[in-house]
Parts: structure tokens; C-alpha cells; sequence
């Protein structure tokens, strides 16, 4: 690639990073073109844009943080959106910051496959609290952070995991969880 490839895409870089300020930047596009402008942003910024743009597509309600039940809610039943985009550096799922302890319903977990960007695949899976729990058992889950020791004490831990798309577990959620649409997520 030659010093002027270069200065050209940091040229279209830049412009895409500044206008991914904006807080519904993409909203409105189909979700393939939103997600190949949100592709370069790190997992918190994209996790984030993909969950804000989930909670406005289909009317729910967002819940606070401090709040500490999940990201939004729906007749008063709370729910967590989980997010992974799968890209050529990024070759399996990473599912971070699931918190057995929240009082929530259960997980909405969207599993982008972009490693080819012009043919994106989205898998949207739902699992039950109880699911998901049962799902921590045989996946093999570690703490987002700390080590083992420093952790010890601490009961409430975020946990992560990862899910190889070509792995037994993948093809099992495929069959158990995945959805087109249900009564509370409709649109993407």
C-alpha cells in the first residue's frame, strides 16, 4: 500500500470516525450498511451503538446502569443485550459482561459474523436467566477481569466467554435459542 492508499483511506477513516459521534449515527440505515459503519469502532463503542440502536428500533426503555438490571425494559421485565462482531482479527464470540446477580428476565445475545463484510451475517439469540445460567455451566466462562486470586473474594463478578461459530455449542444455541423476531425485539 503506498503513503497516498494510505492518506486516502485515514481520509475516509476519520470522516467515518467523527461522524460515529453522534449518538443515532447509523440508525437509520439497513442494518448491513450500519453495521459496516460501525466495523471499525472498539467492541465497548459498537456494543453500545448496536444496543442503543436495538432499544430505539423497538420502542423500549433504557435502564440506567446504576439501576443494575440489565439495558432496558419491556412491561416491567428487564433484559440485557450482549453484542460480538466477528471480523478478520476477531474470528470467534466474545460475550463479556454477563452478571448472573442482576434481577433480569434474561439475554438478548447478537452474534455479528463480518469477516466478510459484503455478505454480514446476524445471529440474535434469547436465553432465559435460568438458560443462561445453565449455559455458564458448560461453556467454559472466566471473570472479565482480575485474577484468580484478587477474585476470589468478590461474589459479584461480570463473567465472559467465547463461542466459535464452527464449535458444538454454537450449533446447539442455533438449535435451542436463536430467533427471527419474537413479542420484544422485532427490528434490528
Amino acid at each position: 500500500m503506498t503513503n497516498e492508499e494510505l492518506n486516502d483511506f485515514l481520509k475516509v477513516f476519520y470522516r467515518l470516525k467523527e461522524s460515529s459521534i453522534v449518538k443515532d449515527y447509523g440508525f437509520d440505515d439497513e442494518w448491513n450498511m450500519f453495521i459496516k459503519k460501525i466495523l471499525f469502532l472498539s467492541p465497548k463503542s459498537y456494543g453500545t451503538k448496536i444496543q442503543n440502536r436495538i432499544i430505539s428500533k423497538n420502542l423500549l426503555q433504557p435502564v440506567k446502569a446504576n439501576e443494575d438490571k440489565g439495558d432496558f425494559k419491556k412491561n416491567n421485565r428487564y433484559f440485557e443485550i450482549k453484542t460480538s462482531l466477528l471480523t478478520i482479527t476477531n474470528q470467534n464470540a466474545n460475550v463479556t459482561g454477563i452478571r448472573p446477580w442482576q434481577k433480569i428476565e434474561g439475554y438478548y445475545i447478537f452474534i455479528i459474523d463480518a469477516r466478510v463484510f459484503e455478505s454480514i451475517n446476524t445471529y440474535a439469540f434469547r436465553l432465559t436467566k435460568d438458560e443462561m445460567a445453565s449455559e455458564l455451566e458448560i461453556i467454559n466462562n472466566n471473570p472479565v477481569n482480575g485474577t484468580k486470586k484478587a477474585n476470589e473474594a468478590n461474589q459479584n463478578l461480570p463473567l465472559r466467554f467465547a463461542l466459535s461459530l464452527d464449535s458444538e455449542d454454537f450449533t446447539r444455541w442455533t438449535r435451542e435459542y436463536l430467533f427471527n423476531n419474537d413479542e420484544i425485539i422485532q427490528k434490528l
